[in-house]
C-alpha cells in the first residue's frame, strides 16, 4: 500500500522524469522489493526461521516432481530455453549492417529489412488449445474494407472491451505524456502482439493530434496468422485512404516471445498494448474454466491464513503442522511457483523487445495486469517491483533502471491495470560517440 502511494503520487502530480516524487517511488521500490517483487530469488521468505524453511524446502521439492516433473527436463527447462536464452536461433538472428543510413522510399517509408517467419512455432500458451486469445475472429474486417472504414470506430477489436473511439480517448493522456515526447515524425514504431493493428492506427492519430507528429512508419508482429494478416491489409487500407500521412512496414505473424526475426537496434520506439501472460502456470491442464475455479481456491487457502502467527507458533517449538497450516503451505509455495513462471514469461517477452529498440529508445508495456491472486477477474501479471529490480537485478534487461516509471491506468484502483516505461541503455560504441 505504501508504495502504491507513491506510484500515485507520482502520476497525479504528473511529476517529471527526475522529479523528488519519483526519486523516491523508485528508491523506496528497491528497498522493498521482498514485499511486492512477488517472487525474488525464494518465495518462501513468509518463514524465517530455521525449522520454517526446512518445511517450505521440502514442500517445494514435492511440488516440483509432483506437479511440475518433466522427465529429465528441469522444471524452468520450458520458459528458459525461449526468448534471449534461445541460443538455438542466434544463427538466425537478422543484425542491422552498421553505420548505414535507414532505407527510405519515395513515398516516405523507412524500410527496416529481415523476413517474417516461414513457419510459426506453437506458443507454449497455446499447448493443449488453452489459450482463447489465440482464436481469430469468424469474419475478419477485411473482406469488406469499404463497411470498416464506415463503422471500425464503433467497434471493439482485439479483445478491448472499450470500442476504437472510447479506447482511443482512454490512451490519450497517458500517449500524450510518454509517446508524444519521444518520438519525431519520420521515425519507426513496432508494437509487439499488435492484433489487428488498430492500436498502431490510434497511437499515429494521437501523435497528430497531440504532437503534429506524423510520417511514421509502423511494424509489428501478432501471434494468429489470420489477424496478422488483417492487419496488414486494414493498415494500408487506411494509410492509402489518407491515414495521417504514415506508412506500414510491415505485420509478421510471429511469437512475441521469439522476435530473433527482427533486427536488433532498429526502431525508435517499442511498445506492447498488452502482455497475454501464462494462461496456466501451474500446468494443471484443468480447461479454462475449471482452472481459475482451482487458482482461486488455491489463492484463498494462503490469503486467509496467518503466517505470521504461524511463524511465531514455530519460534516457540511447535513441531508439526495441523491439515490448515499445512494446505496453507502448500498453497503459498505453489503460487510462488507459478508467479516464479510468470515472471518468466513476461521476462521473454521484455528482453526482444528491449533487444529491437534502438539505445535511448523508449520501451512500453500497456495495461499489464497484476498478479492473479491479487486482482481477481483478470488474468494474471506481475506486481510493480517486478520492473523495478527484478527485470534490471535477475534478467539483465538492458534498460537504465531510473528510467523505469508506472502509470496507473485509474488511481481509484491501484490493483487495476497500468502502463510501464522504460528507456533503453544509450550504448556508446568503440569510436566514443552515441550510437
Amino acid at each position: 500500500e505504501e508504495i502504491a502511494g507513491l506510484v500515485e503520487e507520482a502520476d497525479d502530480n504528473e511529476a517529471p522524469a527526475d522529479s523528488a516524487a519519483e526519486r523516491r517511488m523508485t528508491e523506496r521500490m528497491r528497498r522493498h522489493h521482498d514485499v511486492v517483487a512477488g517472487v525474488h530469488g525464494n518465495d518462501a521468505a513468509f518463514l524465517c526461521t530455521k525449522k520454517a524453511v526446512l518445511i517450505t524446502a521440502v514442500v517445494l521439492a514435492v511440488v516440483v516432481y509432483a506437479l511440475f516433473g518433466m522427465g529429465d527436463e528441469p522444471l524452468l527447462a520450458i520458459s528458459v530455453n525461449r526468448g534471449r536464452h534461445d541460443d538455438s536461433q542466434a544463427e538466425n538472428r537478422q543484425e542491422p549492417s552498421r553505420n548505414r543510413a535507414p532505407l527510405r522510399d519515395q513515398n516516405g517509408r523507412i524500410e527496416i529489412q529481415y523476413s517474417c517467419p516461414a513457419e510459426l512455432k506453437e506458443s507454449i500458451n497455446e499447448l493443449g488449445g488453452y489459450d482463447p486469445f489465440y482464436d481469430p475472429d469468424e469474419e475478419p474486417e477485411s473482406e469488406n474494407l469499404t463497411l470498416f472504414k464506415e463503422t471500425f470506430r464503433d467497434d471493439i477489436f482485439d479483445g478491448h472491451a472499450k470500442t476504437y473511439t472510447k479506447l482511443k480517448e482512454h490512451m490519450r493522456e497517458f500517449k500524450k505524456k510518454f509517446f508524444v515526447p519521444y518520438l519525431k515524425s519520420g521515425d519507426v514504431i513496432y508494437e509487439s502482439a499488435c492484433g489487428i493493428g488498430l492500436s498502431l492506427f490510434y497511437t499515429l492519430e494521437l501523435l497528430k493530434e497531440e504532437g503534429n507528429i506524423t510520417n511514421i512508419t509502423v511494424y509489428g508482429n501478432e501471434y494468429i496468422p489470420r489477424n496478422a494478416d488483417t492487419g496488414n491489409k486494414l493498415l494500408n487500407f487506411l494509410f492509402e485512404d489518407g491515414g495521417n500521412e504514415n506508412h506500414l512496414g510491415k505485420i509478421c505473424a510471429g511469437d512475441s516471445t521469439d522476435l530473433s526475426f527482427v533486427p536488433s537496434n532498429s526502431f525508435d520506439f517499442v511498445f506492447t498494448g498488452y502482455i497475454s501472460p501464462r494462461w496456466d502456470p501451474m500446468e494443471l491442464n484443468l480447461g479454462d474454466d475449471l482452472n481459475y475455479d482451482v487458482m482461486r481456491d488455491i489463492c484463498d487457502a494462503a490469503d486467509d491464513f496467518d503466517f505470521d502467527a504461524l511463524e511465531k507458533r514455530i519460534e516457540n517449538g511447535k513441531e508439526k503442522l495441523n491439515k490448515n497450516e499445512t494446505k496453507a503451505v502448500w498453497a503459498k509455495a505453489l503460487i510462488g511457483m507459478a508467479q516464479v513462471k510468470q515472471h518468466l514469461w513476461f521476462n521473454h517477452w521484455l528482453d526482444h523487445m528491449i533487444r529491437i529498440a534502438k539505445p535511448g529508445a523508449p520501451v512500453v508495456i500497456e495495461l499489464a495486469a497484476k498478479p492473479y491472486c491479487d486482482t481477481w477477474g483478470d488474468y494474471g501479471g506481475v506486481d510493480y517491483g517486478y520492473w523495478f529490480v527484478s527485470g534490471v537485478e535477475t534478467y539483465g534487461w538492458d534498460v537504465v533502471q531510473d528510467s523505469i516509471k508506472i502509470h496507473l491506468l485509474n488511481a481509484d484502483k491501484p490493483n487495476g491495470r497500468y502502463h510501464v516505461f522504460m528507456l533503453k541503455n544509450n550504448h556508446t560504441s568503440e569510436d566514443g560517440n552515441d550510437n
